[in-house]
């Protein structure tokens, strides 16, 4: 979520949110796991 941009951090919140009252379980994984990824023109290590 830190390169999530702000105008999409209200709807990534409700959608969180949503998920956990359905019961769905959210493992967040914070490390790099070997990629290249492309968000808002940036490229960057997954």
């Amino acid at each position: 979520m830190e390169r999530t941009s702000e105008r999409w951090e209200e709807e990534l919140q409700d959608g969180v949110h949503l998920m956990d009252e359905a019961g769905v379980r959210i493992i967040a994984y914070d490390g790099v796991i070997g990629v290249k990824n492309l968000m808002e023109h940036e490229e960057w290590d997954a």
